[in-house]
């Protein structure tokens, strides 16, 4: 990145995305005083987050770079940032802080950053996300209500290939008009599946395979109008998912072996107990 940018007191914002940039990131040009948005993502930058944050961003994306360090506490605190993407970071470690409830965040993309054994403050609830991705990053503890706020637009959640326990929470067992992924695969959830979740009836990805959910799959599915996959393998679940769910493209579920735990006429992969999938035949 060139010097100078850090010079250009005036500026703005910085658009240089996907623009195969090598190097050092550049510190200085955070603190910009007048800087609202930077895109620097899909590049090859390495370097750490400054602390000293100009206090109009009301966007940061620094998407696939090769950042170091910590997440500075000073960004939960902007109370202007709205987009925050620092995912497929792997080296760049840190936590989601309780303040994050300061800012106006519609957008977070933190997969594949380090957050390891650090939880989801329940302070995330104040927030109307959009978008709301944190997969494989090492987060422990229980999946409480972090969505009750935001009902009207949220759109993507992925949570998965965590360390997450507890229930589905009750605030994704709403109607949701603008949910199209529900990632939840991976984790420790465990308990019923909640037939609410069918409320999301613009639902498109429903994944909550390898967790330890038990009980039926609720029949209620069927009042899903856009799902194309649904993921159940490898729970604790048992019973007969209704062929009325036949018109969902993609289903996996635990259906393999002469005494599967679930007869599932519709399935495209069916697991069995020492989690071997199989197509064939189906």
């Amino acid at each position: 990145m060139p010097a100078e940018i850090s010079a250009l007191s005036s500026l703005e914002g910085i658009y240089l995305g996907n623009n195969a940039l090598v190097g050092s990131l550049d510190e200085n040009i955070f603190a910009l005083p007048k800087l609202r948005e930077i895109d620097l993502a899909q590049n090859d930058l390495l370097g750490k987050i400054p602390t000293n944050l100009s206090e109009g961003l009301s966007k940061i994306d620094l998407t696939s770079n090769r950042l170091v360090g910590s997440i500075p506490e000073s960004i939960w605190v902007l109370d202007q940032l709205r987009y925050l993407g620092l995912g497929n970071n792997p080296d760049l470690t840190g936590a989601i802080s309780p303040k994050i409830s300061n800012t106006n965040l519609e957008y977070i993309n933190l997969s594949n950053v380090d957050l390891s054994g650090s939880s989801l403050p329940d302070s995330i609830g104040a927030l109307d996300l959009i978008v709301f991705e944190a997969s494989n990053c090492g987060l422990t503890g229980p999946l409480s209500d972090i969505f009750r706020n935001s009902i009207q637009r949220i759109q993507t959640v992925d949570l998965s290939e965590n360390l997450l326990t507890g229930d589905i929470p009750m605030s994704l067992s709403g109607l949701h008009m603008s949910l199209s992924t529900l990632n939840l695969e991976s984790n420790k959830i465990s308990g019923q599946i909640p037939w609410g979740l069918a409320k999301n009836i613009n639902l498109n990805y429903l994944g909550l395979a390898n967790n330890n959910f038990n009980g039926d799959v609720p029949w209620q599915f069927n009042l899903f109008l856009n799902l194309s996959t649904l993921t159940l393998h490898n729970n604790n679940l048992s019973g007969e998912i209704d062929d009325k769910l036949c018109f969902i493209r993609t289903i996996t579920a635990d259906c393999l072996g002469d005494a599967p735990e679930i007869d599932c006429p519709c399935c495209d992969q069916c697991c069995g107990r020492d989690e071997v999938c199989d197509t064939e035949g189906l």
